[in-house]
């Protein structure tokens, strides 16, 4: 397999840059932190991901109007849950609690990949 002469030039840079500091990953952090320094560019800093604690997961929830200063949320299969109340913030609040009766019951939503190769044989 013949090597993309792109990707050759840049692990050779990133060879080089790296014995130039004897790959002590510090040194070459610092370097980089202060090249960015003084390039004058704008620094984009993002607050990091969440992770979400173990046994959690994300169930999307529909709140709506109720009629005149109520709210309704319900909840998306294979989940039941429906609370109302006054307040977006109390029906959350509400069905919150009911989704975790569901969860301890045992009913959870997993992610399944499948690959190209998978869904041609199907």
């Amino acid at each position: 397999m013949k090597l993309d002469p792109v990707l050759a030039e840049i692990r050779a840079y990133r060879e080089a840059y790296s014995e130039r500091f004897g790959g002590d990953i510090s040194a070459m952090l610092a370097d980089l932190r202060k090249r960015q320094a003084a390039s004058g560019r704008k620094v984009v800093k993002l607050p990091p991901k969440r992770l979400q604690p173990e046994g959690t997961m994300q169930i999307p929830v529909l709140v709506e109007p109720a009629g005149p200063g109520r709210f309704k949320a319900s909840s998306v299969r294979p989940f039941t849950s429906v609370a109302e109340g006054d307040t977006r913030e109390e029906v959350v609040a509400k069905i919150r609690v009911e989704l975790a009766k569901e969860v301890e019951a045992g009913k959870s939503i997993v992610m399944v990949e499948v690959s190209q190769a998978q869904r041609a044989d199907s």
